[in-house]
C-alpha cells in the first residue's frame, strides 16, 4: 500500500536515472554488497532553450533520456558483460512532479490495530491524490508517483516496524508524488525498447534527497533542503525528522546563465566561458570587475526568490539554521556562498546565520565504492545510497 523497503535479492546491477531539471545522468550500480559500488555513469545536458516553453523543454528532456538510455545500452551493459537488467529506478527532481507531505493523526479511547489507521490514511490519501492532481505539470492527466510513509510514531514513539501492532495514538506523515500520464508513457516506451522491460519503480528527488540527508548527517531533526537544478530551485523545510514542505522557483543555474548573458550583452556559452574564468582567477582586471558587478546583481535577484521561498515555508516559524545543498559542481561553491549571505528579515536564523553544508564527492568517499576510473556524480551517489538502503532494509520509508 505504501513505500517500503525491499529484502529481494538483487542478482544483477541496478540502472538507476537520474531526470534532473537540466540533464539526465544514468548509472549501473552493484548493491549486493555492504555499500554500493558505482560500475558506471554518465551524464548529458539537455538542449540549452533561450526561453522555457514547457512543450520544447519536455521534448528535449526525452530525447536527452532517449541518448543516454542508449549510452546505458552501447557503452555501460556492453562494458560490464551484462546481458539483461531487470531493475530499473527512475528518479525525478523537479518541474517533472509535483509533490507533498501529508500528516494524519488518530488518537483513540483504547488500542487499534494500526492496519485499520493505515486503511483510513489511505482512504484520505486518494482523495488528496486527486486535489494534488490538478497541479501536475504540464497540465496534463496525473499519476502517481510515489506513497512514501516517511515517519510513523505509535503512542508518541517512532517506530520502523509498524505492521501488526496496536496503538491507541498514530501520527504518520506521507509524501504523495504525481507525474504527467504524457512522461510516464515516454519514458516508459523508452526502457521497454531499449532494456526489454519498463522502470521498476519511480521517485522524486526531493524524497531521495531527504532520506540521503536523514541517514548521513543523523543528529540533525531540523534543516533546510536545497536542490538547485539547472532550471528550478527547490526548498524544502525538515522538522523533528519530517519532510514537511517543499517549495520550487523557476530560477536556477540556468536563469543565472541567461541573466549574465543579458547583463553582459553576450550568448550563454560566452557567460558560461566568462564566469569560469572569472571563478579561477584567470580574468583581467577589469573583465573581472565586471563579471563580479554582473554577478552581484543576479545573485540578489537570486536571493530574493530564495528569501521569498523559506519565508513562505516558514511563516512564523523560526528558520533551521542548517542547510544541506545539491547543486551542480561548476557554480555550487557560488550557491553555496550566496545563501551564506542570505538574510531573512524578520525570520532570521540568529547571529550565527545558516551552516551550509554542499553535498560534494568527499560526503560518499566512505559510502560508495567506485570502479576504476569511474567518477563521482553527486546526484548519482545520492541516489545508489537510496537504491542500497531499500534493498537491504525492511522498513518504513
Amino acid at each position: 500500500m505504501f513505500g517500503l523497503g525491499s529484502s529481494k535479492k538483487i542478482s544483477s546491477p541496478v540502472l538507476i536515472f537520474d531526470i534532473g531539471s537540466g540533464s539526465v545522468g544514468a548509472a549501473l550500480v552493484d548493491i549486493t554488497g555492504v555499500i554500493p559500488t558505482m560500475l558506471w555513469n554518465v551524464r548529458r545536458p539537455f538542449p540549452f532553450q533561450e526561453k522555457l516553453e514547457y512543450s520544447r523543454y519536455r521534448k528535449g528532456m526525452l530525447e536527452t533520456f532517449s541518448s543516454v538510455a542508449a549510452l546505458v545500452q552501447k557503452e555501460g551493459i556492453l562494458k560490464l558483460g551484462e546481458k539483461n537488467i531487470r531493475d530499473i529506478e527512475l528518479v525525478f527532481a523537479s518541474p517533472w512532479h509535483i509533490s507533498q507531505t501529508v500528516t494524519f493523526i488518530f488518537a483513540e479511547e483504547k488500542p487499534r490495530p494500526v492496519n485499520e489507521h493505515l486503511e483510513e490514511v489511505n482512504r484520505l490519501l486518494k482523495k488528496k491524490e486527486k486535489r494534488l492532481s490538478k497541479d501536475v505539470p504540464g497540465g496534463g492527466t496525473a499519476l502517481l508517483l510515489e506513497k512514501k510513509i516517511i515517519e510513523m510514531r505509535l503512542n508518541g514513539y517512532p517506530t520502523a516496524y509498524p505492521m501488526g501492532k496496536e496503538a491507541r495514538t498514530l501520527k504518520t506523515s506521507v509524501l504523495l508524488s504525481l507525474f504527467g500520464t504524457d512522461v510516464e508513457r515516454e519514458v516508459n516506451h523508452i526502457t521497454e525498447t531499449m532494456f526489454r522491460t519498463p522502470p521498476t519503480r519511480f521517485h522524486s528527488f526531493a524524497g531521495v534527497f531527504f532520506s540521503a540527508v536523514r541517514d548521513i548527517f543523523a543528529e540533525e531533526e531540523h534543516f533546510l533542503l536545497l536542490d538547485v537544478g539547472s532550471e528550478v530551485t527547490d526548498v524544502g523545510i525538515v522538522r523533528d525528522d519530517v519532510l514537511e514542505e517543499m517549495i520550487s522557483f523557476p530560477f536556477g543555474k540556468n536563469g543565472i546563465l541567461r541573466a549574465l548573458s543579458d547583463t553582459l550583452q553576450t550568448s550563454v556559452t560566452d557567460a558560461e566561458i566568462r564566469i569560469t574564468l572569472y571563478r579561477s582567477g584567470k580574468s583581467e582586471p577589469k573583465e573581472s570587475e565586471k563579471i563580479r558587478t554582473a554577478l552581484s546583481v543576479v545573485e540578489h535577484t537570486w536571493q530574493e526568490a530564495l528569501t521569498k521561498a523559506i519565508g513562505e515555508l516558514s511563516q512564523s516559524i523560526a528558520v533551521p539554521r542548517s542547510v544541506f545543498l545539491t547543486a551542480d559542481p561548476d557554480l555550487g561553491e557560488w550557491f553555496r556562498v550566496a545563501i551564506l549571505e542570505c538574510t531573512i528579515g524578520s525570520l532570521a536564523v540568529g547571529a550565527l546565520g545558516f551552516n551550509v553544508v554542499l553535498l560534494t564527492p568527499e560526503h560518499f568517499s566512505n559510502l560508495i565504492s567506485f570502479s576504476p576510473g569511474i567518477p563521482s556524480d553527486s546526484f548519482l551517489d545520492i541516489e545508489a545510497l537510496f537504491a542500497h538502503k531499500n534493498v537491504h532494509r525492511t522498513v518504513v520509508e
